[in-house]
């Protein structure tokens, strides 16, 4: 997650300053703004989910659409806007990387996210269509908030128009604060425990994993959990690692976290299964005085004992 050079968010450090400002934007406080932050962290949960605070009270943009398909779906909009006195309907715009690839989309997106207040309005037009029915161009009073996860390192001159006029936020919570969250939404309880007792080994929490480990739960009920840990810690992604012995030691804390895990092994088994895997993988340490080490940091992180 990179912002410009130009740009100093704000940092969001918990869900409830993540809440302050979605209800901020939603009462007309905040005319524009721009959230990133990690995939899964759910920055757009309230907004597009069935059970969401603002499901419905929003226009929520998302997904592949041409420029001239949005223009037109914010304006019908912002025209059958009645409930709101001094706004239209706020506008959600998510997957901002998407809509950057494209000169006609940033041109709507610095059109929409001008400074100017509220009730006055912004007047967005759009040219290479002007016979389409409803007329090329509008008053537009809505506050937009714009949801992504990374910006390009390099902007343009049209781009960095956009950011400059939106206030910037960053929100990357952690495992616990993501599980902690998720615990009052409607998921697999058995799992929502089983993931509270390895959060110390997940590298980038994700709320999809409680529904997507709930469907690999019910597919397969034995395997499930070495397939979970082994996404958490992350083997799948080796050249993220911030070193070699950084790879060597989460490999053997998942080592452990398997045996710790299985229930058809013995306790006493486990130094020397520990010791044959490391062998198999041919990682540095493994004796079984090292297994010991592992597993009083993984027990003391909160791993099952």
């Amino acid at each position: 997650m990179t912002f410009p050079a130009f740009v100093d968010p704000e940092i969001l450090k918990t869900y409830r300053d993540l809440q302050r400002v979605k209800s901020n934007f939603m009462k007309g406080k905040i005319p524009g703004a721009f959230i990133l932050g990690s995939a899964g962290g759910g920055k757009s949960f309230d907004f597009k989910e069935l059970d969401g605070k603002y499901y419905g009270k929003c226009l929520y943009l998302a997904g592949r659409m041409t420029a001239f398909a949005a223009f037109c779906k914010i304006r019908d909009a912002c025209k059958g806007s009645k409930s709101q006195k001094k706004f239209h309907i706020p506008i959600v715009i998510d997957d901002v990387e998407d809509l950057l690839t494209d000169p006609a989309k940033v041109d709507l997106l610095r059109q929409l996210c001008s400074v100017r207040t509220l009730e006055h309005g912004r007047l967005v037009t759009f040219t290479s269509r002007s016979t389409e029915a409803g007329g090329d161009r509008f008053i537009c009073k809505s506050p937009v908030l714009i949801l992504g996860n990374d910006l390009p390192k390099r902007l343009s001159e049209s781009q960095r128009a956009v950011f400059s006029r939106l206030e910037p936020f960053a929100f990357n919570p952690d495992a616990r604060q993501v599980h902690d969250f998720m615990g009052g939404r409607k998921v697999d309880r058995a799992v929502y425990r089983w993931m509270g007792q390895h959060l110390n080994l997940i590298q980038r929490p994700d709320c999809r994993w409680y529904a997507k480990w709930a469907n690999r739960k019910r597919r397969d009920p034995k395997g499930w959990r070495k397939c979970a840990i082994n996404c958490f810690v992350g083997l799948d992604r080796p050249t993220e690692y911030k070193s070699r012995a950084d790879e060597n030691e989460r490999k053997k804390l998942c080592i452990v976290a398997h045996l710790m895990n299985d229930k058809t092994v013995p306790k006493s088994e486990h130094p020397k299964l520990f010791q044959s895997r490391c062998n198999e993988e041919c990682l540095t340490g493994g004796s079984r005085a090292d297994f010991f080490n592992v597993k009083r940091r993984y027990v003391a992180s909160g791993g099952r004992r």
